[in-house]
């Protein structure tokens, strides 16, 4: 097996952006990058895929833990949301902007029916569909190993808000980093990662909008955390600590089911 760095996300923790940067970092420094979206992608069996098809740098923005645990020999970062943020986040982009994917790729959790059964109800219940549906991701960043030491542990919060430092934070954890000296073409120095970075600002992405400023349609819709607070409802909040208050407490997101 041929891997040296990875990158593990979830669903709505901000995957394209992060695999976006990632992309240009590989391209600075020659790496190849390897990009699977799901088990049927690599045959669900990674090492085997990553032997077969060695890469330098993987992504897996959905990731499942059992499928993580049989890899060795490298360093890695894992990015993490508060999930009543993502339900949230899930429910405008498969409402109006998530792409829809070929029937050939074997997706079934976003159709068209879907989409337009979303689009058709109102906003409690369509956030409490994307609640039962996201039962298997929050079931797999449950099991997640934390505090595994070739991996570091990211909050999506802190990515978003302070960009800059936790992203030179992941790489110089990668030994990719260096902000004291040019580069010598096997490290990227910390300017050219900020020009990186600013490449893929918020108000990049968004044609202009700063976080905050939301646009409801668009794949990068606001940017900004603790946004479930405006749309929780009293049945979201029972029927949440009902099914994922562990996740949550295990997170780090709260003490208890007293939110």
């Amino acid at each position: 097996m041929c891997l040296s760095y990875a990158y593990f996300g979830h669903h709505k923790c901000a995957t394209q952006w992060i695999q976006d940067i990632v992309r240009d970092v590989c391209a600075e420094l020659g790496l190849r990058q390897t990009i699977y979206n799901s088990p049927r992608e690599f045959g669900d069996d990674l090492p085997a895929a990553l032997r077969t098809s060695p890469t330098d740098f993987l992504c897996y923005p959905n990731a499942v833990a059992h499928h993580v645990s049989v890899l060795s020999g490298y360093r890695a970062f894992h990015v993490v949301r508060d999930p009543r943020d993502i339900i949230v986040s899930a429910y405008f982009s498969h409402k109006h902007s998530h792409p829809l994917p070929n029937p050939s790729a074997g997706v079934s959790w976003l159709t068209a029916d879907y989409r337009r059964t979303l689009q058709e109800v109102d906003p409690e219940a369509g956030l409490l569909m994307v609640l039962e549906r996201r039962a298997h991701q929050f079931d797999q960043m449950l099991k997640w190993d934390y505090g595994q030491p070739h991996i570091k542990e990211v909050r999506f919060e802190n990515l978003t808000t302070d960009p800059v430092d936790e992203f030179r934070g992941i790489f110089q954890h990668l030994g990719l980093l260096d902000t004291t000296s040019p580069t010598n073409g096997t490290v990227l120095p910390g300017e050219l990662l900020d020009s990186i970075l600013c490449r893929h600002s918020f108000a990049s992405k968004s044609h202009g909008r700063m976080p905050g400023e939301e646009d409801p349609t668009a794949h990068y819709r606001k940017g900004m955390p603790g946004d479930w607070k405006a749309h929780f409802t009293p049945a979201l909040v029972a029927r949440f600590k009902a099914r994922h208050n562990d996740l949550l407490v295990t997170l780090g997101y709260e003490k208890n089911a007293d939110w």
